[in-house]
């Protein structure tokens, strides 16, 4: 499970490109894609390109972003980071 204080990467097997504003993520080792919708690529986008972000932060700024209550912005950060994290196209640290 994704906790608040933890900073995500996309797996280094991972490939994932941007398409019409949307995300697709290509794990290597088995060959299943994932598509991204608009609040997810959202997210993977705040985490920022230094990858430097934990999950608090990034939910901050999805609060802010969307105007929308923290506590809603973390539930889906966390559930949306699980996921992927389900689906081994991210890892946590």
């Amino acid at each position: 499970m994704i906790m608040l204080d933890e900073k995500i990467h996309i797996r280094k097997n991972v490939l994932w490109k941007i398409i019409d504003g949307e995300i697709i993520l290509l794990n290597l080792k088995n060959s299943e894609y994932f598509s991204v919708n608009d609040t997810g690529s959202k997210i993977l986008e705040l985490n920022g390109k230094d990858r430097q972000r934990t999950v608090a932060e990034i939910s901050s700024l999805l609060a802010k972003e969307l105007q929308i209550s923290i506590e809603t912005a973390r539930r889906d950060t966390q559930k949306f980071l699980n996921t992927l994290l389900k689906y081994q196209l991210i890892e946590a640290d």
